[in-house]
């Protein structure tokens, strides 16, 4: 409340006026009991919040309220565009056509539809030789192995680490990049179906019926005509072609020269069957009504070796064999003969039971045995190629060829012996042994045929 106070005029004389103490004043206020006391700036210079009913103020009474100052926001008629990306600060259900949808809220709603994102290829049924790069898919039809092991019919989606699956509902499409001719893959419930693209027209004579492309029935005519069950029905002469058990072929001398209207003469050949313009004349030729192959006209340029589809390979090209040596009848074969020749070079004679490796010598007339007994001289010819029976053929491996199998445990460049069984790589010392040399080793298990004596042990 005011109290009255002397003041000093400007003329010296003293004049009573109302005020009030300092202390009186207030910065911020407390409520109702602060009512009507003098007010002061608070410690910034300004009117302490407190002191203003923010709810008594009329936004609609403000002035400037259209003015565009404040360009953080963005605008009801949609002039000002966002300069960033806008979201919500939770996914909010949507319910209205009008609201502003999120791209979470699409993006499910487009992985529910029924058409979805193509795939690589349908064909694959294991990713393990896959090198996938992140986003590929791939659809599983049928039954899935590996990785893919109980996700079959699934749509797999590679990403980065592991595969995301896509279970199909009934009705749902997804297309193949590597099948063009495929509209589209259509899955029914159980199972993946490929639907073809489909005509929209039928060529003359035929009709289309649904998916079906019929023989229009209108244009039946002597020839062609439909039975009351609806199958077609074919007339023919009977003279050249007959119906035979449902098949229609031609009959036996049923096409004769009489018939291709003068017969197929080299004239007719020329005018008629032939386009002479079509040939080259760097292979072939037309002459005289023939068609010839020219003097070197296919030579090795001309042809595709390799061992591919249609090519030309050693199997492909036969050999003369005047001299009878080998039953052979192409390249390949011969090649392979000879080759088997040279690794297992030897005399063949028969066997008077061998095992394979064994030291052999000429035991009787056309006869080969094993070197048995060492204190024994006999002239040692080679090793036995294979485990042979009695009375059979058996081939004695000659020096500069290789028997394989035959040692174990071997170092390369180690020398072996025959001790009368098997072959050592220490020289045997029995007395009156002879000690014959047959072999290097290869490798652990190999022996290089090398057959020779060495010596007599005293």
């Amino acid at each position: 409340m005011s109290e009255k106070f002397l003041k000093i005029g400007i003329n010296g004389e003293p004049e009573e006026v109302l005020g009030f103490l300092v202390s009186d004043f207030v910065d911020a206020s407390t409520g109702a009991a602060d009512s009507g006391k003098p007010v002061i700036l608070n410690s910034a210079g300004q009117i302490d919040g407190s002191m203003v009913n923010a709810g008594a103020i009329d936004h609609g009474q403000l002035l400037g309220l259209g003015d565009d100052d404040h360009t953080q926001y963005s605008l009801v008629s949609g002039a000002r565009a966002y300069t960033g990306v806008v979201a919500y600060n939770a996914q909010p259900s949507f319910t209205d056509d009008n609201q502003i949808i999120t791209k979470k809220y699409a993006d499910d709603l487009f992985e529910r539809g029924e058409w979805q994102d193509s795939v690589i290829t349908a064909s694959v049924l294991d990713p393990s030789s896959l090198t996938p790069a992140t986003g590929d898919r791939y659809l599983i039809n049928g039954t899935g192995v590996g990785a893919w092991n109980g996700q079959d019919n699934n749509i797999a989606e590679w990403n980065g680490t592991g595969w995301d699956y896509t279970v199909p509902t009934t009705g749902m499409r997804v297309g193949a990049d590597d099948e063009p001719n495929v509209a589209f893959y259509l899955f029914g419930g159980t199972n993946w179906e490929a639907k073809q693209v489909e005509s929209t027209t039928a060529s003359t004579g035929l009709v289309k019926v649904g998916n079906d492309i019929r023989v229009d029935a209108s244009l039946a005519g002597a020839a062609l005509s439909f039975q009351a069950s609806g199958i077609l029905d074919v007339s023919v002469d009977d003279s050249s072609i007959e119906i035979n058990a449902d098949a229609l072929r031609v009959k036996a001398g049923g096409i004769t020269n009489d018939m291709l209207s003068g017969g197929i003469t080299d004239a007719k050949l020329d005018s008629d069957y032939i386009q002479t313009t079509e040939v080259d004349d760097v292979t072939i030729e037309f002459a005289g009504g023939n068609l010839n192959v020219k003097d070197d006209g296919i030579n090795a340029l001309k042809i595709d070796f390799g061992l591919g589809a249609n090519q030309v390979s050693a199997s492909d090209i036969p050999i003369a064999d005047a001299g009878m040596f080998t039953a052979e009848t192409d390249v390949e074969g011969s090649l392979q003969e000879l080759y088997g020749l040279l690794t297992e070079r030897g005399v063949e004679l028969t066997s008077a039971g061998v095992s394979k490796g064994d030291l052999l010598f000429v035991s009787a007339d056309n006869t080969l045995a094993k070197y048995a007994d060492i204190t024994t001289f006999h002239k040692a010819v080679g090793l036995a190629n294979e485990t042979v029976a009695v009375s059979n053929p058996v081939k004695s491996l000659s020096n500069d060829t290789r028997v394989n199998g035959v040692i174990a445990g071997a170092t390369a460049g180690d020398v072996y012996y025959w001790d009368g069984n098997n072959h050592v790589n220490s020289i045997p010392s029995g007395s009156g042994a002879y000690v014959i040399q047959t072999g290097t080793a290869i490798n652990a298990t190999d022996l290089y045929v090398e057959v020779r004596l060495v010596k007599k042990n005293i």
